[in-house]
C-alpha cells in the first residue's frame, strides 16, 4: 500500500531485462545443453564446454539470477552421460586393440 505522502515510490536499483514472457532470459543454458548435445559429433570436445557452462548456469539459476535451471541441469547429466559414453568406447577400442597382441 502507497504511503499517503509519498503516493509515487522509485526503485533505486537499475531494472532488470525480461523477455516477452516477463522472465529473464536462460541463454547460458541454452547454450550449455546444445555443447553437450553436440559432444556427441565432435568426440566430447564441444561437452567439456557444456559441462562447465551448465554448472554456470546452474549456480547463476539457483542464485535467481537467471531461468533455465532446469535446463542447465540437463546441460550437465547430457555431458558426463556422453563424457562416459566416450570413455567406455575407447576402453572397449583399448581393449580390443591390446588383444590383438
Amino acid at each position: 500500500m502507497a504511503d499517503p505522502e509519498h503516493p509515487y515510490e522509485y526503485s533505486t536499483s537499475a531494472p532488470v531485462p525480461a523477455t516477452a514472457s516477463g522472465k529473464r532470459d536462460a541463454d547460458l543454458a541454452v547454450v550449455a545443453l546444445i555443447c553437450s548435445c553436440t559432444g556427441i559429433l565432435f568426440c566430447g570436445l564441444s561437452t567439456v564446454i557444456g559441462i562447465v557452462l551448465g554448472h554456470v548456469a546452474y549456480r547463476r539459476a539457483g542464485r535467481g539470477e537467471v531461468d533455465g535451471r532446469g535446463m542447465a541441469l540437463a546441460a550437465i547429466i547430457v555431458g558426463y552421460t556422453i563424457v562416459a559414453l566416450w570413455l567406455s568406447l575407447l576402453a572397449v577400442v583399448l581393449i580390443l586393440l591390446s588383444g590383438r597382441n
